[in-house]
C-alpha cells in the first residue's frame, strides 16, 4: 500500500513538472496564432469609403492656427466670512489700542488703519487712528479721521467732543 501512494505522488509530481515546463510552449503556440489572425485581418480589403452626403452641412472651414492664449486673469477672490472680518477688524483695534498705550503710536497707527480698511463702516477705529495722528503731530491725517468717525457715528455719546477736536484742528491748520 505504501508503495502504490509513492507511485501516485511521485506520479503527481511529474504531472505538474510537465505542466508548469509545458507552459511556456503553449504560450509560445498561442502567440503564433494570434499573429495568424492579425495577418488574416490584415489582408482583408478596408471598407470602401461611401462619401459625403450630400445633403449634410459641409465641415467648418480651416482656421488658421491662433495665437497663444493669454493667461486668463484669476478668478475673483471670493468674499471674506464677515464674521472672521468683524473679528479681526476687532483684533486689530485691541492690538492697536496697546501699541498707542506703550507709546508705540506708528504701530497703532498701521493696525487702526487696517482695521479701516476691513471694516470701513466701523467707527471706533477711525476715532482711534485721529488719537494716534494727533500724537504723530499729523494734524491733516487726524482731521479726516475725526471727521469719518462722526461721518459714521453722527450721535456718538462723545460726538460734541470729537466736534471740539475737529474745529481746534481746523483752526491750527489755518
Amino acid at each position: 500500500m505504501m508503495q502504490t501512494l509513492h507511485a501516485t505522488v511521485r506520479t503527481l509530481i511529474l504531472i505538474v513538472a510537465l505542466a508548469v515546463l509545458a507552459q511556456p510552449l503553449l504560450a509560445v503556440g498561442s502567440q503564433s496564432q494570434d499573429q495568424d489572425q492579425n495577418n488574416d485581418q490584415a489582408q482583408k480589403p478596408a471598407p470602401k469609403d461611401k462619401g459625403i452626403d450630400p445633403r449634410s452641412n459641409p465641415p467648418p472651414p480651416d482656421q488658421p492656427p491662433s495665437k497663444p492664449a493669454s493667461p486668463e486673469p484669476a478668478p475673483p477672490k471670493p468674499p471674506d466670512d464677515p464674521g472672521k472680518v468683524a473679528y479681526l477688524a476687532q483684533k486689530d483695534i485691541e492690538v492697536g489700542t496697546f501699541y498707542l498705550h506703550k507709546g508705540d503710536t506708528a504701530a497703532a497707527i498701521d493696525r487702526f488703519q487696517h482695521a479701516t480698511e476691513t471694516r470701513p463702516t466701523l467707527s471706533k477705529p477711525w476715532e482711534l487712528l485721529g488719537e494716534a495722528y494727533e500724537k504723530m503731530d499729523d494734524k491733516e491725517e487726524a482731521l479726516k479721521s475725526y471727521q469719518q468717525y462722526l461721518k459714521i457715528q453722527p450721535g456718538a455719546a462723545d460726538a460734541k467732543k470729537v466736534q471740539k477736536k475737529i474745529d481746534k484742528l481746523k483752526s491750527d491748520l489755518k
